[in-house]
């Protein structure tokens, strides 16, 4: 009996013995460590960091480089798994105390969990720290409409505060909305806003801070109104045109409230025919709309407008 449990303990020690062997075989060999290159891995400051060198009265104007190679050594297994989607690279700006041009080294991280070693292959970054300024700008709503009962816009606040490096404040010319297209009647909406330079062209900055970075944009509609038409005529007369020639009128409340009837542009009816059909443009009062395809309707010259 004896001999048999000596010998199940043999065994098991060979066994454990075999696949230790096997794992450092499996390790070494069969997933050796292994180099590759990684390249365009995006380079940024710290939040927190620039946020504290924010309250030092200090911004990040600009870094030297936005991406770098990084060179990755681990096992070959991992190698897939670090890309340069995984890894991103940060500049350490926390010792700095004023204003200046910096040359710092980028720090690696990778977001998966493989035990690798990275090293960046490119001199420091040019790092230039300038002094914030901050200034009020309007905002202007940046409207496309083709809505014909759009009126105006009401803004929930009319001037923000924009704070940025010295160099950047210093050619900020305006401050805009995104884009709002009207093509229907919306209450109000919400938009982010974007900083323009004196050329015309946007700043896309991450150390430009807007306060708020949004607005709200009440957009204000014309009442509308159902009237109908009159063929004016070179003889001084007016004739009412059939219902099928009413037209929807966009206006001020009070302005609508005048108006009962539109006429068209003035004709002379000497060239034409009696029930011959003409296109003509409607004689809209001031401050008065219809929809582009209104502002020019058929008409049938009915006999009675020839007497």
């Amino acid at each position: 009996m004896e001999k048999i449990e000596r010998e199940k303990s043999i065994t098991k020690i060979i066994c454990i013995t075999l696949a230790v062997i096997l794992w450092f075989y499996v390790s070494y060999y069969e997933n050796p460590i292994m180099t590759k290159t990684v390249r365009n891995v995006s380079v940024k400051v710290n939040d927190e960091q620039a946020e504290n060198l924010r309250k030092r009265g200090l911004s990040v104007y600009s870094l030297s480089e936005e991406v770098v190679d990084v060179g990755v050594s681990t096992q070959r297994l991992n190698l897939p798994k670090v890309t340069n989607k995984s890894l991103s690279a940060y500049i350490n700006v926390s010792s700095i105390e004023k204003s200046g041009t910096y040359y710092l080294p980028a720090i690696v991280l990778c977001d998966v969990n493989v035990n690798a070693t990275y090293y960046v292959k490119s001199d420091n970054i040019k790092v230039v720290v300038e002094p914030i300024i901050s200034g009020t700008f309007n905002v202007e709503p940046d409207i496309e409409s083709t809505y014909v009962a759009y009126d105006t816009f009401e803004l929930d606040t009319d001037e923000i505060t924009v704070s940025a490096p010295e160099s950047i404040f210093n050619v900020i010319e305006a401050v805009k909305t995104e884009e709002i297209r009207i093509d229907n009647e919306t209450g109000s909406v919400t938009k982010s806003l974007i900083i323009y330079d004196k050329n015309g062209n946007p700043i896309n900055n991450d150390s430009i801070i807007c306060s708020p970075k949004k607005v709200d944009v009440k957009l204000r509609y014309l009442s509308k109104k159902t009237v109908s038409v009159a063929l004016k005529t070179a003889n001084g007369k007016q004739y009412t045109l059939p219902a099928e020639n009413n037209v929807v009128i966009y206006g001020k409340a009070d302005a609508l409230s005048e108006i009962s009837q539109i006429s068209t542009i003035e004709i002379n009816l000497s060239p034409y025919e009696e029930n011959s059909e003409v296109k003509l443009k409607l004689d809209l009062p001031e401050g008065i709309r219809v929809k582009d395809s209104n502002r020019e309707i058929s008409v049938v010259l009915n006999p009675t407008y020839f007497k």
